[in-house]
């Protein structure tokens, strides 16, 4: 486990946030930081929420948080079957009302490892120096999930707040 955390970790540190491939199952463990990093942030539309799919999110090179986390998730979790991967729906400082927000977490057993694609940084969740990374709620989370799934095909929806 802490030897995948490692390796995440130098991924990190070595790589840029430049190019990506177009599929997400071909996706090495060393390009999904970059890739995911690398995805043109385009916010929602103002008429609904759409969760895209990672070979979308590939596809049209833009996504939002969710589709960033999504995509860096399934690359970590399922292509590279790193354990204790998820996306997490919640808000980064949670007094200034910031609004919705998703990333991904790696529990290592010691910390947690926070991943996120929309700003590029990557934190323990010990170290977050007046950040609040703070999921939230969970029903609703769980819904949108569902939803996502059946339309996608993905599976492996955490009971709690995320996938695993």
């Amino acid at each position: 486990m802490m030897r995948y955390i490692t390796i995440l970790l130098l991924l990190v540190c070595l790589s840029g946030c430049t190019g990506f491939p177009r599929d997400p199952a071909k996706i090495t463990l060393a390009e999904a930081w970059p890739t995911a990093c690398a995805i043109k942030y385009k916010p929602e539309s103002p008429v609904g929420d759409h969760w895209q799919a990672p070979e979308e999110t590939l596809l049209l090179g833009t996504g939002d948080c969710e589709d960033k986390a999504i995509l860096l998730w399934y690359v970590i979790r399922h292509v590279h079957a790193v354990p204790n991967a998820r996306v997490v729906i919640g808000q980064i400082n949670i007094l200034s009302d910031r609004g919705a927000h998703a990333w991904v977490e790696v529990g290592t057993g010691v910390a947690t490892l926070i991943m996120d694609p929309t700003s590029g940084q990557v934190y323990f969740r010990y170290m977050l120096n007046g950040l609040t990374y703070a999921p939230i709620a969970p029903d609703l989370f769980r819904l949108k999930a569902m939803a996502f799934m059946k339309a996608t095909g993905y599976r492996n929806l955490n009971p709690g707040v995320g996938w695993k």
